[in-house]
């Protein structure tokens, strides 16, 4: 039987579901089995720890870690299980991942790519992981990097000096005009196509904001705004792609994006994608590869006009190596400042900042009893300011990242990319169009910060940061 209380945070009306009727729940008790719970945070009755997550989301964890390095605690009704060490992170994506499930999006209840690679389990989703591996060859990203460097330089090419730019807008804008094009072959200037698009992301990114905290407690049937929004651009999507896909079928030709690679990609095992799977996995590219590639490359640049001595680095670096009029993109591997830049603007501001996993079966990490359906967090973003592994770690230093730095940190001190099976299947795409952009923009422009030194990030489906940024551009 459940039960719903309304409260007021700041100036938003929130809703919280309750069950009633037992007053213990499977992580009140350890159940079978000699080993303890982890220490927990207690929260205030019966909504728990819903206000300090919404109030102050950073430093909700930062009074967890008082707790030890494997801590629990509640927001309304669902236990949480946080996980703020590499081990015990280890444990959780690499030694047992076939016991945890991806949790988020999909428990708000909304119909999002049920046959995607971020949905699916067991057989299914190893056969989409092995087709989806085999589409991303050396060749192929190749090719992909040849359009991103060409929509980077249409795009940095047009920054008049003196002008004052909005890099979240500007991002979004051109790593959006990049996924249309290497995905369906779609260019945002000239086709209509992608307006369906742009909003099913748009709406995502809002379904997950902050409020999501607690308004996924709203019952799957309370039509919200949002959701309706978000219904209406799915239906628009999926019609899009799904014809895409049937004219696709009857064309001789077909383009060199990422649709056609993957309806003619074939697993290990000779399987195929069906034409559900290749339409619901390309919500998910959207999804993740628009939004998060964006802000990696505001943050990053951010720094860099922060930092004008590390901007220069990376332009003197692209001199020698004759790149900077270069019709043809650099190799990326040869772009060592950029690279390093890279790491430490992922360490600060990792876009995708918090994995979320839940329990299938009752386990153990680090020794503590692990209930069924428990949520496990692993907070990127706390672990990457861990001084156990990062001297100074608040700092932007780039030069930390030597050969000798990464063979002595432990594996989940970062990752900004997840790890263990279900880590993120276009990590490799997403560097090289990270790296090939701001190896553009620092060749050919130098930025001037505009607004506060260091960007104010918020909680959402990604860091998002809580003002624009914005900066000034100088022509080298």
């Amino acid at each position: 039987m459940y039960a719903f209380l309304f409260f007021h945070v700041d100036d938003m009306l929130l809703l919280v579901t309750v069950v009633r009727g037992s007053s213990m729940s499977a992580v009140d008790h350890p159940g079978p089995g000699d080993l303890p719970l982890p220490p927990g945070l207690n929260g205030h009755p019966i909504v728990e720890n819903v206000f300090p997550v919404y109030r102050d989301h950073f430093g909700f964890y930062d009074s967890l870690a008082d707790y030890g390095d494997v801590v629990r605690d509640r927001i309304g009704r669902t236990p949480f299980i946080a996980l703020l060490h590499p081990d015990p992170i280890e444990e959780v994506l690499v030694c047992q991942p076939e016991w945890f499930r991806r949790w988020g999006f999909a428990e708000s209840g909304l119909d999002f790519a049920p046959e995607g690679l971020f949905t699916v389990t067991g057989a299914q989703w190893r056969r989409q992981g092995q087709t989806m591996y085999s589409a991303f060859t050396v060749e192929k990203l190749q090719e992909f990097a040849d359009t991103i460097w060409s929509y980077a330089a249409d795009e940095v090419d047009g920054w008049e000096d003196g002008d004052v730019i909005d890099l979240n807008r500007i991002f979004e804008a051109l790593t959006f005009r990049i996924l249309t094009k290497t995905l369906l072959d779609i260019d945002v200037a000239t086709s209509a196509d992608s307006l369906p698009l742009m909003t099913v992301v748009e709406t995502i990114n809002e379904l997950a904001g902050p409020q999501r905290i607690v308004t996924r407690h709203i019952p799957e049937w309370v039509p919200t705004p949002n959701r309706r929004r978000f219904s209406k651009s799915t239906r628009a999507y999926r019609r899009l792609v799904d014809q895409l896909i049937e004219e696709r079928k009857q064309a001789t030709e077909q383009p060199d994006d990422l649709l056609s690679i993957l309806q003619t990609s074939t697993g290990p095992d000779g399987s195929d994608l069906s034409d559900v799977e290749v339409r619901d996995n390309f919500l998910n590219f959207m999804t993740a590869g628009y939004d998060t590639t964006a802000l990696a490359l505001a943050y990053t640049c951010k720094l860099l006009s922060n930092h004008p001595a590390v901007a220069d680095r990376i332009a003197d670096e692209m001199t020698d190596l004759g790149s900077e009029d270069a019709r043809r993109p650099p190799g990326v591997d040869c772009l060592d400042e950029t690279q390093r830049v890279l790491k430490e603007s992922l360490r600060l501001y990792p876009p995708a900042f918090k994995i979320y996993r839940a329990a299938t079966r009752e386990t153990t990490i680090a020794g503590y009893h692990i209930p069924r359906d428990a949520v496990i967090t692993m907070p990127q973003f706390r672990l990457h300011r861990d001084a156990r592994w990062f001297t100074d770690p608040d700092v932007f230093r780039p030069d930390r990242w030597t050969e000798e730095f990464e063979k002595s940190l432990p594996k989940f001190s970062y990752f900004p990319f997840g790890g263990g099976p279900l880590h993120c299947v276009g990590m490799r795409f997403a560097t090289i169009e990270i790296a090939l952009v701001i190896a553009k923009v620092a060749a050919t422009v130098r930025l001037e910060p505009v607004n506060d030194p260091e960007p104010d990030p918020s909680v959402g489906v990604s860091l998002q940061p809580a003002e624009p940024i914005r900066v000034r551009i100088h022509r080298r």
